[in-house]
């Protein structure tokens, strides 16, 4: 999930939480007559199943990206893991309360607290950092004038810190893209983990990727094209087919050209492939019947 969204859930999160802390604190401290009372026990138990309904489904998704980690995990984030381990088990203990040991409900109002306190400070690491260190980052590209800047040693020193968080480097350093291509995955990773990579980490790190597939192939421009159009093979195809079937299949140039106009109508994506990616995965395809 985006930062976006995920900032904009969390924010969420907390205007429900203090909805139903102000509910809780109007019956304690300052009560009504029973009609309207009744009315806020029911919104404050609505309130309450959406708050720990939107907690568990945040803290499965922060389960699964801590998960895809390949380095030690920053402070910030150990914090943030603390924090919503914390809150869990103060959610755990207000529902046993209320379900399972009555005589101790004359707690809810200081759990209740402590319950709002820990959920503004664990949005505030989520949806206050992003808000407050979002970037305008659009679609960034390397141009000419960029060329006096790039460093190659810098590229590989943001790539192994940037992407060696989500992804095993390995998995990075295996594949081979065109400069169309790396652009776009490193633009998609950026706006993923923003605001954590700037634009000037960007145009390094694809600048570095490039160099160093060249290095892997000496150079070689048509084995490098080659190796580009097997992992464009390998990305876009293996979600539908196994990889053997694609290999093995002799056809024309004519008929992968109608193969993958029928494959792309079914992804229906209409970026599911570019011009310039369908030329390198038939290309690869063709010659690899002519090798053969």
């Amino acid at each position: 999930m985006i930062p976006q969204v995920s900032s904009t859930l969390a924010l969420i999160f907390i205007l429900i939480g203090t909805a139903a802390m102000l509910i809780m604190l109007e019956l304690k401290g300052n009560p009504r007559d029973r009609h309207i009372n009744r009315y806020l026990i029911r919104t404050h138990r609505i309130l309450g199943y959406l708050f720990v309904g939107m907690f568990i489904f945040m803290f499965s998704l922060m389960i699964i990206r801590v998960s895809g980690y390949q380095e030690e995990l920053p402070p910030r984030v150990i914090f943030h893991i603390w924090m919503a381990l914390s809150l869990f088990c103060l959610i755990v203990l207000k529902i046993l309360f209320v379900r399972r040991y009555k005589r101790l409900t004359a707690n809810l109002l200081y759990l209740g607290k402590f319950i709002w306190i820990f959920a503004v400070v664990l949005s505030g690491l989520t949806a206050g950092y992003y808000f407050l260190h979002r970037t305008d980052i659009k679609y960034i590209a390397i141009v000419e004038s960029d060329k006096v800047v790039l460093d190659e040693n810098t590229g590989r020193f943001f790539a192994n810190r940037k992407c060696g968080k989500c992804h095993t480097l390995e998995r990075v350093y295996r594949s081979f893209k065109s400069m169309e291509g790396w652009t776009k995955t490193v633009n998609r990773m950026a706006v993923i983990d923003t605001p954590n990579i700037r634009g000037f980490d960007v145009k390094q790190i694809i600048y570095f990727l490039i160099k160093q597939q060249e290095k892997r192939k000496g150079l070689d421009r048509q084995e490098i094209e080659r190796e580009i159009g097997k992992t464009l093979i390998s990305q876009k195809c293996s979600g539908c087919h196994d990889l053997d079937r694609v290999i093995e299949a002799v056809k024309s140039e004519d008929e992968w050209h109608i193969t993958l106009e029928r494959m792309i109508e079914n992804a229906d994506d209409p970026q599911f492939l570019t011009d310039k990616e369908k030329k390198e995965i038939i290309a690869n395809l063709v010659r690899k019947k002519q090798d053969s």
